[in-house]
């Protein structure tokens, strides 16, 4: 599942970021992955995202500036079907709008 939060008021769009992952956290005791994608890469991702948790069957991960991270745009575009497709949440935060 693909949630995207961005806008010119980057503060109310982190909140409801912020929001997403409190509500993650009362299904158990998951961790969310918090990845600035402007200093990951594509490999990287495929790992994490390939990876299942010791916890739970479902991840969060909180994919911030993918639009700034044009590294990353071609490995997105390619796996945005399995990513919506997937058990795992992927929220994808902007500071501007895109």
């Amino acid at each position: 599942m693909l949630y995207f939060f961005y806008g010119e008021n980057h503060t109310d769009s982190l909140r409801e970021v912020n929001a997403v992952i409190e509500r993650f956290k009362k299904g158990g005791t998951r961790i969310p992955h918090s990845i600035d994608c402007e200093e990951t890469t594509a490999a990287l991702l495929d790992t994490l995202f390939n990876s299942r948790s010791l916890f739970s069957n479902i991840q969060l991960f909180i994919l911030k500036h993918l639009l700034n991270a044009k590294q990353l745009h071609s490995f997105f575009m390619n796996n945005i079907e399995s990513f919506n497709q997937s058990p795992n949440v992927a929220v994808i935060w902007e500071r501007d709008v895109p």
